[in-house]
């Protein structure tokens, strides 16, 4: 009986072994992917604080058309009161 108690402890020794390494290999992964989804984001905040600021300006040159525009409008509509008016 003490004989069969060797290899089964043997056997479950290296079982844990196997599923420590596993265990090593999976978290190793689990950083590595957290490395490169970190880099990942940072790049693709970067490209959305880029998009931002052409969004803000493409927004600050269609209010100043705009403006531009109303007072041209203004001016046109005033000379048409007086020419016709």
């Amino acid at each position: 009986m003490v004989s069969d108690t060797g290899p089964v402890n043997g056997q479950a020794r290296m079982d844990v072994a196997r599923m420590d390494q596993r265990v090593t290999d999976a978290l190793d992964r689990e950083a590595e992917c957290r490395r490169q989804n970190s880099k990942e984001h940072d790049e693709l905040f970067e490209r959305m604080r880029v998009l931002e600021v052409g969004l803000a300006t493409l927004q600050t040159r269609v209010a100043l058309w705009a403006a531009v525009a109303t007072a041209v409008a203004s001016v046109l509509v005033q000379v048409a009161f007086k020419v016709w008016g």
